[in-house]
């Protein structure tokens, strides 16, 4: 088990980093679609897939969770959910192919000064590229 201290800092929120190409993400129509994803996990990130942690983080889970959290997040503060069709975007996300793994499993936890309970802090941590259209 490693220990609390060699954990990346605040393990709490789970930090990503997406890397895409410059102009990527822009709002114009005849953006060229982008091909090329990279991530870079900075804190311990757990990822489910149905009821069960994954082993790896295939695009399709992870954008699945992504796009199930920000719609979530926009239900309750924004216009309600997502206006997407989210099982054609499921099935675009798993067509993506994972092309680069880095990633190692890190485990920890945590004690609650409150209540004294010990929670397991645990995931992901490193870069993973993803290649698809």
């Amino acid at each position: 088990m490693i220990e609390k201290s060699s954990l990346p800092q605040s393990p709490q929120l789970s930090t990503c980093r997406i890397h895409l190409p410059r102009g990527a993400l822009g709002a114009r129509p005849d953006a060229a679609p982008v091909g090329r994803l990279r991530i870079e996990l900075q804190t311990p990130t757990e990822i489910k897939g149905g009821d069960q942690v994954v082993g790896r983080p295939e695009f399709g889970t992870l954008f699945a969770r992504a796009r199930d959290r920000v719609s979530a997040l926009r239900g309750l503060y924004r216009e309600g959910p997502l206006p997407i069709d989210f099982r054609a975007m499921g099935e675009r996300a798993a067509a993506v192919c994972m092309t680069n793994c880095e990633l190692r499993h890190v485990q920890g936890e945590r004690r609650s000064g409150r209540t004294g309970q010990v929670h397991p802090l645990g995931g992901f941590i490193g870069v993973a590229g993803y290649e698809g259209n």
